[in-house]
This record gives structure tokens, C-alpha cells and sequence, in this order.
């Protein structure tokens, strides 16, 4: 079996963060691998597969834009039919 999980190095003792399927006293062989070395191999390989054209760049999301509290009232004055949703269904079901 094999298995990699993230540890953290701490009073002379190594640290699970994730946990793994082992049982108790098994004896297993570890390989250190320092977690910034572990990232840049990753951006490395990240920026092969672009540059082979395998994947594409992610595009960076879109600026959410924030709506004023009175953009807000102004478009629920123009939009709001009624009242509440809730009891639009009720007076709706009370109909038929």
C-alpha cells in the first residue's frame, strides 16, 4: 500500500494533518519532502502542460460588483409583485 498525507514537524515529533488507513505499531517508510519544494514541482509541472497545450491557462473570475443599498430597494420596488414570495404561493394555493 501506498499513501502520502501532509505532516507538520513539531517537539521532535512528526504530525498527521490528514488521517491514514494504518494499523496501530505498522511500521512504514517515509520520505521527507519539504513542502515548498513539493509546491514549485507542481507549479513546474503546471506550467509544462500550458505551455504543450494539454490545459489552459485558468482565466481569473470576473469582479463581482456591489450593489448600493438603493440599487437594492429601487429594483425591489420595480421587481417585487405583491409582497413576499411566501405569501404570493399562499394566495396562490388559497385561489384554486
Amino acid at each position: 500500500m501506498s499513501t502520502q498525507a501532509t505532516a507538520i514537524y513539531e517537539g521532535g515529533v512528526l504530525r498527521l494533518l490528514t488521517p491514514v488507513a494504518l494499523p496501530e505499531r505498522a511500521r512504514v517508510r517515509i520520505q521527507i519532502l519539504d513542502h515548498q519544494d513539493t509546491e514549485d514541482d507542481l507549479r513546474q509541472a503546471k506550467e509544462v502542460l500550458i505551455a504543450s497545450g494539454l490545459v489552459r491557462r485558468l482565466k481569473p473570475p470576473p469582479e463581482l460588483k456591489i450593489v448600493s443599498k438603493a440599487r437594492r430597494a429601487e429594483l425591489a420596488r420595480l421587481y417585487a409583485n405583491g409582497g413576499p414570495l411566501s405569501e404570493v404561493i399562499i394566495a396562490e394555493r388559497s385561489a384554486r
